[in-house]
């Protein structure tokens, strides 16, 4: 989920918003810290 939202940040024309369970944010991580190196 975290992937598919950089996506559609990184292609604009949307502000992407997700929510989940705290017990699948380790699932995340990766995803996340692209995010914040792509800014």
């Amino acid at each position: 989920m975290a992937a598919s939202m950089n996506g559609m940040a990184l292609h604009g024309g949307v502000i992407p918003f997700g929510g989940n369970f705290l017990v699948f944010a380790d699932y995340e991580r990766p995803a996340l810290r692209l995010a914040a190196i792509q800014n």
